[in-house]
């Protein structure tokens, strides 16, 4: 028996069945891949934090530190923590976060081998960054304008509130940050703009690596705390101002 052909209406209808199924599958299918990115870059947070808590044990409670430089300023890339630390975790793709899209990254690593701005030959070496508030890199320390209360965190035994401390973040893709290891957190505050601080962290950090609008207080990224716990947060719950942060050890006391 002759088998009935199709006729063009039912093909039609097919084709029109599946792009309605492929309309409806593609973002979701879409937002499970950026969910298993955070999710990957999330391990790679907290696999840092229990290798700096390795690090810990073996230092008598040292801080690793830091030492990538950013807008021409001095580099010790010797004692920066991408050294120092990396005995203690797995592989170099543990500082790379699958979301990262940086073309700053050398070529063999997945961008396009573009100098950061305003350096002659730096390449992106990670895409984390450590809390500034707790290295004793000269050049780096954290200096909020309040003399009194500036303290140079070198050891954990300094540290009151190791689960409410960030160590870990995640670094601007672009600009002169983007070949750095470390933030300057004091400068997100301008006195009588208190909603800067969302757009003024941008340049230092990726705050919406993982959702919401960049340069807003919604903006999402993976932060790792001094207790070897990270977690994926908005803005807000990890900074307000310089007086209600989860930056400085000064504020957990």
């Amino acid at each position: 028996m002759r088998r009935r052909a199709f006729t063009l209406l039912e093909l039609l209808v097919v084709v029109a069945i599946i792009a309605l199924l492929v309309g409806i599958l593609l973002p979701t299918l879409g937002g499970a891949r950026e969910a298993s990115r955070t999710a990957f870059c999330l391990n790679n947070v907290r696999s840092m934090q229990l290798a700096h808590w390795m690090y810990l044990e073996a230092h008598d409670g040292a801080f690793v530190d830091v030492g990538l430089a950013h807008g021409g300023v001095e580099t010790n890339e010797a004692g920066s923590w991408i050294v120092t630390l990396s005995e203690f975790y797995e592989t170099d793709l543990a500082r790379q976060c699958p979301s990262d899209r940086s073309p700053h990254w050398p070529i063999d690593q997945g961008g396009a081998g573009e100098h950061v701005p305003e350096s002659e030959s730096a390449l992106r070496r990670t895409s984390y960054g450590v809390n500034n508030y707790l290295t004793s890199f000269a050049p780096a320390v954290a200096n909020p304008n309040r003399p009194s209360t500036i303290l140079r965190f070198r050891n954990i035994n300094q540290i009151v509130s190791p689960s409410d401390t960030v160590q870990f973040l995640e670094m601007t893709e672009s600009g002169p940050f983007a070949g750095s290891d470390h933030p300057h957190v004091e400068n997100w505050h301008i006195p009588g703009f208190p909603d800067a601080a969302p757009a003024l962290a941008t340049q230092h950090l990726e705050t919406n690596q993982h959702g919401g609008e960049a340069r807003t207080w919604a903006a999402k990224a993976n932060y790792g705390f001094l207790d070897g716990h990270a977690a994926t947060l908005s803005f807000e719950q990890v900074y307000t101002d310089l007086d209600r942060n989860r930056f400085d050890p000064n504020l957990q006391r």
